[in-house]
């Protein structure tokens, strides 16, 4: 029989060997480096794939937008029936907002003036300008959601007109018409900012989209706000203590899988400083700082949430620049034993920089895209999950590990199978501990010289290889 092993790291069958992680570079011949950069992923023409578009400055600095259809394996090729405006220090995202069940797509961003276009996608992956009108403005931050519950997209956003940094709030009809929501009709009344983020995530557990937004001011103040959906789309503000970042990025999830929306702040607070905190949401809307993580601020680049390593608890990326370095680093979530641990990873440091993750072959699993400045210059890079391993698993039912957690000792419960030897593994991929198990004996792994932590065990058997993950308290 055969399992999935649903783990971050692989473990080989004929050696001891462990990887901390497992991405592939893939070459992507047709697809063109950009950096000041954004990406976003979906299945533009229904094939049931995921496509994506890219917009930047390419390695001549020229201005770019450009949309690349999938083929369901991860190999990516121009579509050359499109023409979009091209931007850069800005915004894309993809959203239905004519209720279709097709994305459309929204781009922001300096072309080179400030700028803001809607396009329609027929269906088939070929887009046409919509004559909705909206705010032209650049160093943007956007994001799509249902504020009022209607069933259709809105619209926030955030960006510099040339004149004023501005947060707007455009309300869908349902076709594809937006209409822009005054502050005193909205009650989005705080300062707009640029050159940050902005997200929309139900904070409060009430199901009505809330808003976070962080920038720079029109007079270059670093500022946020967190905004309270009363329930019909009109919000209050409410206070938080919440770092403000710019030229950051700001990203949600359930990291701790308590059942709210947590928050993840990365940029800079000065000229000098950079950060990336990640704040514990009480599911009331009230966020803690979480101390003592192991993240690396950074500024130009971007932070995303991803489950990389199929586990049910999200795990953090970063990209962008910390002096004197260009960053690229992933932590793997370590679940119930809590923290995160940093892995080491092959990828090139990018600033300028935007991060997107997407099953791109069809693998279940989380692949991703970054863009941006490297040392090898202006970069667009796939790199595809390669985690899933298939591997015999011992007769028809897996062997039983308890209790896990763990504090000592670690039984193991077999039908009919004799297990060998047990390897014990840390997260970075180093082998920590082994046992080897007489015939007739019942096995047991002794935990108790290992330090708390998550930790990966692969079960040598007469008939096979399992793989546990292993919480020590």
């Amino acid at each position: 029989m055969k399992i999935t092993l649903r783990c971050f790291f692989v473990f080989l069958v004929l050696s001891a060997a462990v990887k901390a992680q497992d991405f592939t570079l893939k070459s992507t011949p047709d697809i063109m480096g950009v950096q000041y950069s954004s990406i976003d992923f979906a299945d533009i023409d229904g094939d049931g794939d995921l496509d994506f578009f890219a917009t930047g400055a390419n390695p001549s600095y020229e201005l770019t937008s450009r949309l690349y259809k999938n083929d369901g394996s991860g190999n990516f090729t121009l579509s050359d029936g499109n023409t979009f405006l091209k931007i850069r220090e800005g915004a894309a995202a993809f959203g239905d907002v004519n209720g279709d069940n097709f994305p459309d797509l929204i781009i922001s961003g300096s072309a080179p003036s400030p700028t803001t276009k809607l396009y329609i996608n027929d269906g088939t992956g070929n887009f046409s300008l919509s004559a909705a009108v909206f705010t032209q403005n650049t160093f943007s931050a956007l994001a799509f959601g249902d504020i009022d519950n209607d069933n259709d997209n809105d619209l926030i956003m955030t960006g510099f007109t040339g004149t004023e940094a501005i947060i707007e709030l455009y309300k869908n009809d349902g076709t594809g018409n937006f209409t822009q929501v005054s502050p005193a009709q909205s009650g989005i009344t705080a300062s707009g900012v640029s050159r940050g983020s902005v997200i929309m995530k139900d904070f409060n557990n009430d199901g009505f989209l809330d808003i976070f937004a962080t920038g720079s001011t029109t007079n270059n103040i670093i500022a946020n706000a967190l905004y309270i959906n009363d329930g019909d789309g009109t919000f209050t503000i409410k206070p938080t203590p919440i770092t403000s970042i710019q030229t950051g990025s700001v990203a949600a999830a359930d990291y701790d899988n308590d059942g709210d929306k947590d928050l993840l702040i990365v940029g800079a607070t000065s000229v000098s400083a950079k950060v990336a905190l990640l704040y514990k949401n009480d599911g009331a809307g009230n966020f803690t700082l979480v101390p003592d993580l192991p993240f690396i601020g950074a500024q130009y680049g971007k932070s995303v949430f991803a489950d990389i390593n199929n586990d049910n608890y999200p795990d953090v990326f970063i990209s962008g620049y910390m002096n004197p370095n260009r960053r690229a680093d992933m932590y793997i979530n370590n679940g119930a034993a809590g923290g995160f641990t940093q892995v080491t990873v092959p990828f090139l440091g990018v600033n300028n920089s935007h991060v997107a993750f997407a099953d791109v072959d069809g693998d279940n699993d989380l692949d991703f895209m970054a863009t941006g400045q490297s040392e090898a210059g202006t970069i667009s890079r796939l790199y595809l999950n390669d985690h899933f391993l298939d591997i015999d698993n011992p007769k028809t039912a897996t062997i039983r590990f308890y209790p896990n957690p763990v504090t000592t000792v670690l039984q193991m419960e077999l039908s009919g199978i004799q297990a060998v030897k047990a390897e014990v593994y840390s997260i970075t991929g180093q082998l920590v501990h082994s046992e080897n198990f007489k015939n007739g004996t019942s096995p047991v792994v002794h935990f108790d010289a290992l330090e708390s932590g998550i930790y990966l065990m692969k079960i040598t058997t007469n008939s096979g290889i399992q793989v546990e993950r292993i919480a020590k308290l």
